[in-house]
Order: structure tokens, then sequence, then C-alpha cells
């Protein structure tokens, strides 16, 4: 059963990679290895620690965490929303993300885990368990995602799509802070 609540939580806590992976390939980034595995062990570095931290967190630091997982949602969907198509220098700028860009985005992503981790450390689920689920689905969601993003983006009709895949994450933003509340 622990298993079966740590697969649950690792997709749960994932989706939110999915839907960034698709807008980063619709946008033309292509995520290497090396920073797909760098979100990933950052994902499952917050759900190692928010499970095997339960015990010490409080219930207004996970609400804070949530509701800046949502708010970092509702930002990027924004900013994808309302950026320029033709300047070539925002594109070019995140055709290949850094290190740091690459960094930044983990910890944001990886904050939406705190909460169903810290949950799932006081049902005394493994913290190892719970780390290396949401790490693993991390890893499959954001390659997934960001393959099929860069597949579609060359399907002339698809272009006309992406503004709602953007919306679809501003929505996700303003439900998850309705849900935190």
């Amino acid at each position: 059963m622990p298993l079966t609540i740590c697969l649950l939580i690792g997709i749960a806590v994932n989706l939110d990679n999915f839907l960034i992976g698709v807008s980063l390939g619709l946008r033309q980034c292509r995520l290497s290895m090396s920073s797909n595995l760098l979100i990933a062990a950052v994902t499952a570095f917050f759900s190692f620690a928010a499970a095997a931290l339960s015990d010490i967190l409080s219930e207004n630091l996970l609400f804070f965490g949530q509701l800046a997982g949502s708010a970092f949602l509702i930002g990027f969907g924004l900013f994808c929303l309302f950026r320029p198509d033709d300047n070539d220098r925002v594109a070019q700028k995140y055709h290949l993300m850094t290190v740091k860009q690459t960094f930044m985005l983990a910890f944001v992503l990886s904050v939406n885990c705190i909460p169903p981790a810290f949950s799932a450390g006081i049902f005394r689920i493994s913290p190892v368990l719970m780390g290396l689920c949401a790490g693993m689905f991390s890893f499959a969601c954001m390659y997934i995602s960001n393959r099929f993003g860069n597949y579609f983006i060359q399907k002339p009709w698809i272009q006309k799509l992406t503004p709602f895949s953007y919306l679809l994450l501003i929505l996700i933003g303003v439900i998850e802070i309705f849900l935190a509340s």
C-alpha cells in the first residue's frame, strides 16, 4: 500500500511538470538529459526532505509552499501568454536552458511536492520511497512532455492552440490557490 500511495503522489505532484515540459517544447526549448536529471534530483530531494521532516514542519509552511507553487504556475503562464513572438532574444534565451535556469525551474517545481510528501511522512511512508517516486515521475513527465511539445510545434495548427496551454497553466495555478486555502 505505501508503494501505491507513493506512486500516486509521484504522478500527482508532477502533472505541473508535464504542462511545463509541453510549454517548453512548444517554445522549441529541448531539455537536455542533464537538465532533466537535475530537475528530477531536486524534486526527489524536496520530497524526501518534506517526508523526513514531517514531524517538524508546520501547516503554515505547507500553505506557503503550495501558494508559491501556484504563483509560479500563474506567473509562468502569464509570461508565456504575453511574451512577444517576434523577440528573437527571448526565444534564444530559452532555447537552451542554462544550469542556473534549470535549477530555478527545478526549485520552483519542487515546491509543489512539499505538501503531499509531508502528508506521506505523517502516514509513516518511507521518505526514501517518496523521494524516489517523485524524482522518477518528475524525470518521466518532463522528458515525455518536452518531446511531445517539440514534436507538435512542427504542426502548423498547433501554434494556434499554444495560448490555450498557457491559459491551462494559469487555471491550474488559480485552482491550487483555492485548494490551499
